[in-house]
């Protein structure tokens, strides 16, 4: 699956549209969508940084790797609107925080540099696109399923020439609407890695126990990764003794998984600490 997150209506009706979702029971005050087939959900999160965190992590801890896709609008200093990118940096102008997504892939247009700031930007001091969400996004995002399945693309709407007060919510729409097969080209890549990194994961016993009961950051699935290969290696019947012990209830969060799990492999003989 590759969640859509974006700020504005304008720029999720092309996607909307285009995948064939429509809005989820249930879905709160941040509209979500979601396709027929389920491969693709979105979620409104509103303009700035804390709203399009809580969408991430409102669409994150489903105990499966989901891919993450922002798509918006920003301005550049440079480039002529409807330019689209891929982001390879993003930097938080508020924190100075930096985020660098990981491409296993080739990106499906030119890539460059984000910068996020509170207000809209309007004298582009760097040869960079701007825009008032993508740091805190890719923070959560990062933290929720990695470098490697989140991203951004960003359509450039306004530059010196052509500014902000020119946008209607029209022509953002038709700025989006221009890179549907680009989009769902994107789509349907972020989707298959994912899937890679499911089946990697699924492949080994009690991961998909664990995950789906007990919500895990990205850092700590790679610790429950390694920890059960571990496991398995040292002693393959360890596995199920560990399964029944993780129905008793004490356990109440991630972190006390991954603290059982690291004392259960410092137990078995000829373990290393």
């Amino acid at each position: 699956m590759v969640h859509f997150i974006v700020a504005l209506k304008a720029e999720a009706r092309p996607l909307l549209r285009h995948f064939g979702m429509t809005r989820s029971r249930g879905a709160g005050s941040m509209p979500i969508y979601t396709s027929a087939s389920a491969r693709a959900r979105l979620t409104v999160s509103g303009v700035g940084e804390p709203a399009s965190s809580a969408a991430v992590r409102a669409a994150a801890g489903t105990g499966r790797p989901v891919a993450f896709l922002n798509v918006g609008i920003a301005g550049h200093r440079d480039l002529e609107p409807g330019t689209p990118l891929m982001i390879h940096k993003v930097t938080g102008a508020r924190d100075g925080s930096v985020h660098y997504p990981a491409f296993p892939f080739s990106p499906p247009c030119r890539t460059d540099t984000l910068i996020t700031v509170a207000e809209p930007e309007l004298d582009y001091p760097e040869s960079c696109a701007y825009d008032m969400e993508g740091s805190a996004y890719f923070a959560a995002a990062t933290a929720a399923s990695g470098n490697e399945l989140a991203h951004a693309l960003k359509v450039i709407s306004d530059n010196p020439r052509h500014p902000t007060s020119d946008l209607s919510a029209q022509a953002v729409e038709e700025l989006v609407g221009a890179h549907l097969p680009l989009l769902d080209k994107l789509a349907t890549t972020l989707a298959a890695l994912a899937a890679q990194v499911a089946t990697r994961h699924q492949q080994l016993p009690l991961y998909g126990e664990i995950a789906g009961r007990w919500h895990l950051t990205h850092t700590q699935r790679h610790q429950l990764h390694r920890l059960l290969q571990r496991l398995q290696a040292l002693a393959p019947d360890e596995p199920a003794r560990v399964s029944a012990e993780l129905n008793d209830g004490a356990l109440r969060s991630g972190r006390d998984v991954i603290a059982f799990l690291q004392h259960r492999v410092r137990e078995l003989p000829f373990s290393l600490p």
